[in-house]
């Protein structure tokens, strides 16, 4: 069953729209592995449209429909389409509209995703809308010999990635790494009695594989949800007897910030699932909210480094230890690294070196011959950056996945930063997700999101904190001493944030992840930055507005942090 706004439809019903859809492409001269841009909101139109695709052989491009201008072409053109498809939700089809000179070329339909009765107001008239032309389509099955040519090495599909250090990549998502997510769903347990509640944006790998393919892979239930709302999320549950729960990055600390709610412990939630759950809200998530279990997960949609914690360690995200290398084909590592160039640290022969227990390092992943496929869909070499070769004996080959993670006694494995996120000061490295969890801890401080910025000619980047608040945009001097003794106390001399932004909204990725680059570019400058900014004072042992005067003073070295 499909539950989304108000209607329902059984798997039936969603088998045979999708039969007509595809049928309607066979009749446009699609065939196994074109491509179709699908540029459609979270909607039962996205679903059924992708399976029809799938059906005929074709490949889905999930592109991000809240991207505009350059990245939209970028995203649409990088993985050569035949036609696209897109919402009628009036932001796509004004983001479409835009552009839609370096369109001409490419058949594009518009599908409605909003109440079927509704009215279709089309922004470009000469765009025809697909649901009458379904309508007129026969819903016989597609036979399988559409198919019959596909492998488990052969795409399902194209998703993006969040383009937070430049433009999207198209990331080639094989059949192999489909049928492995939705599998994923049935090891935690998920059943058809299961309720999942899918309201992360099926066009990226957690909303997709994990969520939509984890529900029809055990024929579970799903309620759809066109976009993540915290204040409604509890009483979704409680409506509709939600059972498992996919989520990502800023998702839980959310639902956190909410007000409570009457039924928030008396729910039928059995397990949250996913990656992102930060170790600082971890168990009061799960007791504020009665959460019998909690599934954190590690992976990623280009990566071939998979980990899991089933054993609800609070903060891990899986074990990775000796014994379990043993017996896993592709092998997974922890190597020293240089912050710099982001990849390992060589020995005096050449090799990697691995980390102790306890120890940062950096995640790597050992290719398996069969399953050493192309990464990224680009005329281009996209690949060669994340690939380190001749690791531990020659010839080898490993994925960098480009993040640091340490492991404990038990060998149980935690995310420590990005490795492009940690920055360097005073010659040290300075984990930004551990400086955050610091400032988090404070009652008055709802998020923090901390990063590096350049100070003149200073080497390495100093630290700062853009911090959301629990009530309004204003810090008191009380609260200002607060946070200067929290890090003192709390954090090495060289991770201590030497400015503060306040700001009103964070700033995050389709995936609920906050963004850097553009609070990194506009560093502590307060003629660019409108929020109140502050910086640290020793001398009163407290945090203070930052004026232009003393931007200045910083900047030539004439005032000392």
């Amino acid at each position: 069953m499909l539950v989304f706004e108000g209607q329902s439809y059984t798997y039936a019903d969603v088998d045979k729209i999708s039969n007509r859809i595809a049928n309607f492409l066979l009749s446009q001269g699609i065939k196994t592995n074109d491509v179709i841009v699908l540029v459609i909101s979270n909607s039962p139109q996205f679903i059924w449209t992708f399976l029809a695709l799938r059906k005929i052989g074709a490949i889905p491009s999930l592109v991000n429909h809240n991207l505009q201008g350059k990245g939209l072409i970028h995203s649409i053109f990088i993985c050569e389409p035949c036609m696209i498809i897109i919402d009628n939700y009036e932001t796509i089809q004004q983001n479409i509209y835009n552009v839609r000179d370096q369109l001409v070329n490419i058949p594009l339909f518009v599908v409605n995703t909003q109440e079927p009765t509704s009215q279709v107001t089309l922004k470009e008239p000469r765009w025809p809308l697909l649901d009458p032309l379904i309508k007129e389509a026969s819903d016989e099955p597609i036979s399988p010999d559409y198919r019959s040519s596909l492998t488990l090495y052969d795409k399902s599909c194209y998703i993006y990635t969040s383009g937070t250090t430049g433009l999207p990549k198209a990331v080639n998502v094989y059949i192999l790494k489909s049928l492995s997510g939705s599998a994923f769903c049935s090891l935690i347990g998920n059943t058809s009695d299961d309720v999942i509640y899918l309201a992360l944006p099926l066009y990226h790998t957690s909303g997709l594989i994990i969520g939509l393919f984890g529900a029809i892979e055990s024929g579970a239930t799903a309620v759809l949800k066109r976009k993540f709302s915290a204040s409604k999320f509890w009483s979704d549950c409680c409506e509709y007897n939600v059972t498992h729960v996919p989520y990502i990055g800023e998702f839980c600390r959310y639902i956190l910030t909410q007000p409570d709610y009457p039924h928030q412990k008396s729910h039928k939630v059995k397990t949250f699932y996913g990656n992102g759950l930060g170790r600082d809200i971890w168990q009061k998530f799960k007791e504020k909210y009665n959460i019998p279990k909690i599934i954190e997960l590690y992976g990623s949609t280009e990566g071939n480094c998979f980990l899991v914690n089933l054993q609800d360690k609070v903060g891990a995200i899986g074990r990775l230890s000796p014994l379990m290398n043993m017996f896993r084909p592709n092998k997974m590592y922890l190597v020293k690294y240089d912050l710099d160039t982001v990849q390992p640290l060589r020995d005096k022969n050449g090799r990697c070196i691995q980390v102790d227990k306890g120890e940062v390092g950096l995640l790597i992943g050992k290719y398996i011959p069969e399953f050493d496929l192309q990464m990224y869909k680009s005329k281009k070499d996209l690949d060669s950056p994340k690939i380190i070769r001749n690791a531990f004996v020659e010839g080898d080959k490993y994925f960098n996945t480009g993040d640091l993670i340490y492991t404990d006694d038990d060998y149980f494995a935690y995310f420590s930063d990005r490795i492009g996120d940690t920055f360097r000061w005073k010659g040290e490295n300075v984990s930004t997700l551990e400086v955050a969890n610091v400032l988090r801890e404070l009652d008055f401080i709802s998020d923090a999101n901390v990063y590096g910025v350049k100070i003149g000619n200073f080497s390495g980047r100093a630290g700062m904190a853009s911090l959301l608040l629990s009530n309004g945009n204003h810090l008191t001097e009380e609260q200002l001493a607060k946070i200067y003794v929290q890090c003192k106390e709390n954090l090495p001399s060289y991770a201590v944030p030497l400015f503060l932004r306040i700001q009103t909204i964070m700033d995050l990725t389709g995936t609920f992840k906050l963004k850097k680059i553009s609070l990194q570019n506009e560093g502590f400058n307060p003629k660019i930055i409108h929020d109140p900014l502050f910086y640290i004072d020793h001398s009163s042992e407290c945090y203070t507005p930052l004026t232009e005067n003393i931007y200045l003073k910083i900047l030539i070295g004439h005032s000392r942090l």
